[in-house]
């Protein structure tokens, strides 16, 4: 899939975009940054079916999206869902107070992740912000890739990219707040 920020990004830092050098950094930013705002704010996911055997008393999320679990609704034996808050999560695993002795269907809602695909809009600029803020920390610990960078763009001092990389990490992390306070988060 074709990283959206990785075009915005450099066009930020003045890389020319058929520049390829920095593009498996530019990824593994995303990538890292998205996974960053969780559990800040979350993605709402689709409610999850899951099969509860006889006597049995946990559900196991370790294939399933989802992260966080806001409600448990057991379908009883005429179809209805009955909503309980009678569970415990730890780690990826669903522990329901009391056992049935019948099988029994459990809709779990939660939430997750976000990946690069589904990333609501007004995060896009904390995204792009935060990128841009481990690119510079990259190139103040990498001389390598900074004289790569100062050649192909101009020279910057090691110093003034430490301050843009802390100015850009500061101006993200406001905008998250900003926005998840927003948004209700």
């Amino acid at each position: 899939m074709k990283n959206a920020y990785r075009d915005r990004v450099k066009r930020r830092l003045g890389i020319l975009q058929d520049d390829l050098q920095f593009d498996s950094d530019i990824d593994d930013f995303t990538t890292e940054s998205i996974n960053s705002l969780y559990p800040i704010v979350q993605a709402e996911l689709a409610p999850e079916s899951f099969v509860l055997n006889a006597n049995s008393s946990e559900i196991d999320l370790s294939e399933s999206e989802i992260v966080s679990v806001r409600k448990l609704k057991f379908q009883d034996e005429n179809g209805y869902l009955e909503s309980s808050d009678e569970y415990t999560m730890h780690a990826d695993v669903i522990t329901i107070y009391g056992s049935s002795s019948y099988e029994r269907t459990v809709v779990v809602e939660g939430s997750g992740r976000y990946d690069v695909a589904n990333v609501p809009l007004e995060y896009n600029q904390v995204i792009i912000n935060w990128i841009m803020s481990e690119f510079y920390s990259l190139l103040t610990g990498d001389k390598r890739k900074y004289n790569i960078y100062t050649q192909t763009t101009g020279a910057r001092s090691v110093d003034n990219l430490r301050d843009l990389s802390d100015y850009y990490l500061d101006r993200g992390n406001q905008i998250l707040a900003d926005r998840a306070t927003i948004r209700g988060q």
